[in-house]
C-alpha cells in the first residue's frame, strides 16, 4: 500500500518481473476488480493499481514486463539467461520512455 502514492503521482507505471517464458513479454495492465487484503506483504501489480485507484481516485496506465529466468534458487549472481532478459527488458523500457 505504501507504493500507492508514487504510483498515483506517475504518468505511467512499468512493473518488471521474472517468469518462465522464453524471451520478454509486455502486457498492459488494469486495476484488479478488488484490491485484495491490505495486511499482506505481497500484492500483484493489478492490486497495487486498484489500491491506488481506491485511495487517489485513479491509476495511471501500467505495463508488466516479464523476462525469462531459469533458476529461482538462492544465488549471488544471475544466470546467463536471466542476465540477457534483464538487458532486453531494460532496453525495451528505455526505448519506450525515450519520448518522455
Amino acid at each position: 500500500p505504501e507504493l500507492a502514492a508514487p504510483i498515483a503521482d506517475a504518468s505511467e507505471v512499468w512493473f518488471l518481473d521474472a517468469g518462465l517464458e522464453i524471451g520478454v513479454r509486455v502486457t498492459s495492465l488494469a486495476p484488479a476488480a478488488a484490491p485484495g487484503r491490505l495486511l499482506t506483504h505481497y500484492h500483484s501489480p493489478e492490486s497495487l493499481l486498484a489500491f491506488t485507484q481506491d485511495l487517489y481516485g485513479g491509476a495511471p496506465p501500467a505495463k508488466l514486463v516479464v523476462g525469462s529466468a531459469f533458476q529461482f534458487g538462492p544465488s549471488q549472481q544471475l544466470s546467463e539467461r536471466a542476465r540477457r532478459a534483464v538487458e532486453e527488458m531494460a532496453a525495451l523500457v528505455a526505448e519506450s520512455l525515450a519520448g518522455y
